[in-house]
């Protein structure tokens, strides 16, 4: 399924919103390298989650989430400097409170 017709994760069907100290969030899948050490680009497809998507996602995590820490778990955030600054405009644009942790590969950061 291509990320733009997945739905938003709807968290409050966690059993203790509560109890989570940080939220994971991905804003990609898969990988567009093809490095022989790694099988991600062998279990599915590079897609990138459209950044309407994003918004909605992070909109919701903000309003039934009492956690303030947002994870991305996007091992090649960054990969790409236009939507990497396109995320970031995103992200500003929520709560002050939020803090960001980020996966990324080194290279292209």
């Amino acid at each position: 399924m291509p990320p733009s017709e997945l739905p938003s994760f709807d968290f409050t069907l966690l059993r203790n919103l509560r109890a989570y100290e940080k939220v994971d969030l991905m804003m990609s899948r898969g990988c567009p390298f093809s490095c022989d050490y790694c099988l991600e680009g062998l279990m599915r497809p590079f897609g990138e989650y459209p950044l309407p998507w994003i918004s909605k996602q992070l909109e919701h995590v903000e309003t039934v989430s009492p956690s303030s820490r947002l994870f991305v778990f996007d091992p090649i955030f960054g990969v790409k400097r236009d939507r990497t600054l396109e995320i970031c405009e995103v992200m500003s644009a929520r709560r002050q409170q939020f803090s960001w942790g980020f996966l990324g590969r080194v290279d292209v950061l």
